[in-house]
């Protein structure tokens, strides 16, 4: 965060990263298996989670850097 963000908005991005994992914690167990019980199996929560994946590491790539001169 520090070479990414401005110094200045360290307890906003922490805050923010703090209350996106608590949410992902709180409802993540029960939405994969609400997702296991309309399947059946493993497979549709295994590979939502890693779409979900992929999709943050491509917002991440996508970004790009910021210049500094």
């Amino acid at each position: 965060m520090q070479r990414e963000f401005d110094p200045r908005s360290f307890g906003v991005l922490v805050s923010l990263i703090t209350s996106v994992t608590q949410v992902t914690y709180a409802f993540g167990p029960g939405i994969v298996g609400w997702l296991r019980d309309l399947s059946g199996s493993y497979s549709m929560p295994f590979y939502g989670c890693m779409m979900l994946q992929v999709m943050a590491a491509v917002m991440i790539l996508v970004r790009g850097r910021k210049v500094t001169l």
